[in-house]
């Protein structure tokens, strides 16, 4: 990591009052000192297309890291290259339908209770007994996750698709706790409807200050893509965590809204970055070698 009082990064010039530090990959950089304005640090993100955080524990990261006491996860877009709810639907010809509902309901334009209840009834008499479905996980979760599990931190995924995937999903990295919504079955075939209650941004936020309160101190992290997410971002925000809104890719739509929840910004699509944030030195890092596999659905 390199301090200095005129840091090559671009984007640091839109913030006169801040002191930008430079990370150690290509597209992070923390804001630090000053005003902390996640507003003003979010337009140097959507000029520059670096990675941002006006995360008030950062004026420490010169000195230790700093470890949230648990992290939770959206999966897909987020963990998961891709929509794994979409990947099913493509194996079956139904892409373009589920692709339409589900950036509508990623944007906010309609509500994603409807979007996933649409969805799902596509999905009737699917059978789902011995179905092989590849997933690729983003780039850096691999380290991402280990290390913070080799740091002590609680690491959850909650999910707005299903826990049949987020399952074995979380098994390959080491995760033991999941929360997402379950799809009812009969004798293997979907029945196209929902079992219980639907995993809601609501319900990630109760998942996270539930979280919180098991934890007599500290903070706590939350990462997210999309509108589903903006109530845990703003859960960790507000209560002096890191909310951080993800971007896959730098190519990808801006999503102001779930920006503006935000007071992370990771762009260009390497979770590696997190732990820059965090300070956490690469001498400490932990990888296990999965990038892309195939997983069988846990029911």
């Amino acid at each position: 990591m390199v301090v200095g009082d005129s840091p090559k990064v671009t984007g640091a010039k839109v913030l006169p009052e801040w002191e930008a530090t430079r990370m150690a990959t290509e597209h992070a950089c923390v804001l630090k000192g000053g005003n902390l304005d996640p507003a003003q640090a979010q337009l140097g993100f959507r000029q520059h297309n670096h990675s941002w955080t006006a995360w008030p524990h950062v004026t420490e990261l010169a000195n230790s890291p700093a470890l949230p006491r648990f992290a939770v996860f959206d999966m897909d877009s987020t963990l998961l290259v891709r929509e794994t709810f979409d990947d099913i639907a493509r194996s079956l010809g139904l892409f373009e339908q589920f692709s339409t509902i589900t950036e509508q309901a990623m944007r906010g334009e309609i509500d994603f209770v409807a979007a996933l209840h649409d969805r799902l009834a596509l999905l009737e008499d699917f059978d789902t007994t011995d179905f092989a479905l590849p997933v690729t996980f983003s780039p850096g979760v691999t380290t991402l996750i280990p290390t913070l599990l080799a740091h002590g931190v609680e690491v959850i995924i909650a999910t707005g698709g299903f826990r049949a995937v987020a399952v074995p999903v979380a098994r390959l990295l080491g995760i033991t706790r999941v929360v997402g919504n379950v799809w009812q079955a009969n004798a293997g075939k979907m029945t196209g409807k929902l079992l219980g209650e639907m995993v809601t941004g609501e319900t990630k936020r109760e998942v996270f200050f539930a979280t919180l309160k098991d934890h007599a101190q500290g903070f706590g992290m939350a990462v997210g893509d999309g509108s589903n997410d903006v109530e845990m971002l703003e859960a960790a925000r507000e209560t002096g965590g890191l909310g951080v809104c993800y971007y896959g890719s730098a190519e990808l739509p801006a999503r102001p809204f779930v920006e503006s929840h935000a007071n992370a910004w990771l762009n260009g699509g390497d979770m590696r970055d997190i732990l820059h944030m965090l300070g956490i030195p690469r001498t400490s890092w932990k990888t296990i070698d999965l990038q892309a596999t195939s997983i069988q659905l846990d029911g």
